[in-house]
């Protein structure tokens, strides 16, 4: 027994081969192997080979029964849970859909080519206007939820108790997270290159779906329309005042033409001149024919004969008509009161009369055209695509769902348990 000992201990020295004097029949080589069987504990001491690897199954075993529990409390029973939820308990949701754009109507936006269109295509350049954004933030804020109704409106569509908790809008919420809720149902999408908004609205009935999207198609285009209608009431206040402006200057200007014709005691100084030149010219005209016959007379006769002098005085009278007459006309150099004095204040204060006059004609004008302007619908809404009741649910999607919430945990399982390996790796 002592050999074979010696034989199965692998640390012992080897011994060279027995002698024929120390050979052992074949019964005490069974009493032998009997007797190390009864000894097989030893093989399987800490150092030997054979519990290194049992315990390394064992440990490997452990680790791995470890793993699949975690695996199944972190990934399985989530999305089992996901799987009951949605297969029993969650509500079914209905989308709908519509698209619309913004057009401005103003002239130098319907003016443009089609070659100009393809061009800021080709560059880049966007189509969008600024009222397609106003519109966009205007779907996704607060003020859009005050204008439908508030809460009001909003808790008979999805505060419903027939919907599922975990979906549904809970009542007498603040205004804060009413907007956050309708930032998830409500989900606006810009095509920035069109300028086209698609906007999806879900809710939990078809009908509630297409009642919300035909209130914000409403609200849009009183939105658009009151912002193309401030814009042109300033506009057109400010065309007001100038037409009030011109209208107050052409009345100044009127009440002082009107008060040199009463100053003055002439209506018209041209009409005056006129008629002073016609007087002088008659005047002379007769003038001359007296002389005429003046100068005959005075061939025939003595000049002292009495037809002579009578002649002469009519001449002087003549003569003196004209003279007042025409310092009447022109009068001296600086003189205030002659009828060419007059006449120079008189057609300047035409002149500015006439001015004033077609500055209010074209004030007026304008102030008309922006009137009419006022009248039409400068920027408006077209639908591209009308809200329409859905047919089936299309919301919560099982399979995407499932999927989505079985890859989440998952990833964050194998992040996890990586971490505590290398956490475990690095403490030994």
């Amino acid at each position: 027994m002592a050999v074979l000992k010696r034989l199965m201990n692998s640390g012992g020295p080897r011994k060279p081969a027995p002698s024929s004097g120390d050979l052992i029949t074949q019964q005490q080589l069974q009493q032998e192997m009997t007797e190390l069987m009864k000894d097989k504990p030893s093989l399987f001491a800490p150092t030997s080979a054979p519990a290194v690897m049992l315990e390394n199954l064992q440990g490997l075993y452990q680790h791995s029964t470890r793993l699949m529990v975690t695996f199944a409390a972190c990934v399985l029973v989530p999305t089992l849970l996901t799987v009951g939820y949605l297969a029993f308990y969650a509500s079914d949701q209905y989308e709908t859909e519509m698209s619309f754009t913004v057009q401005q109507g103003t002239k130098s936006q319907r003016s443009v080519t089609g070659v100009m269109a393809l061009a800021a295509q080709i560059s880049g350049f966007s189509s969008t206007s600024q009222e397609t954004f106003m519109v966009l933030e205007y779907l996704r804020s607060a003020a859009v939820v005050h204008d439908i109704g508030g809460a009001a409106f909003l808790e008979p569509i999805f505060a419903r108790n027939d919907i599922d908790y975990l979906a549904r809008m809970d009542q007498k919420l603040p205004i804060e997270d009413i907007v956050e809720f309708w930032r998830d149902k409500v989900i606006p999408e810009l095509d920035a290159r069109s300028g086209i908004i698609n906007l999806k609205i879900r809710a939990f009935s078809a009908e509630d779906s297409e009642l919300v999207a035909k209130k914000l198609l409403t609200l849009t285009e009183k939105l658009v329309n009151g912002i193309s209608l401030r814009s042109r009431n300033d506009t057109l206040q400010r065309v007001e005042q100038d037409v009030k402006r011109s209208a107050n200057i052409l009345a100044e200007t009127r009440l002082k033409l009107l008060s040199f014709r009463n100053t003055e005691q002439s209506i018209d100084p041209v009409q005056d001149a006129e008629q002073i030149s016609i007087m002088i010219t008659d005047l002379t005209l007769k003038r001359i024919e007296i002389e005429t016959e003046l100068e005959t007379m005075t061939k025939q006769s003595s000049g002292n004969s009495p037809a002579i002098r009578v002649k002469k005085d009519q001449l002087d009278a003549f003569n003196q008509q004209i003279t007042k007459l025409e310092a009447r006309l022109t009068g001296s150099v600086g003189a205030k009161d002659t009828v060419s004095s007059k006449l120079i204040e008189y057609e300047t204060l035409q002149t500015e009369l006439a001015y004033r006059e077609k500055l209010y004609s074209i004030t007026l004008s304008g102030y008309e055209q922006a009137r009419e302007e006022v009248e039409k619908q400068q920027i408006f809404v077209i639908p591209i695509v009308s809200p329409s009741v859905a047919e089936s649910s299309t919301y919560p999607n099982f399979t995407e769902t499932t999927v989505s919430i079985f890859m989440l945990c998952a990833a964050l399982w194998s992040v996890l348990a990586l971490t505590i390996a290398a956490v475990r790796d690095h403490s030994l």
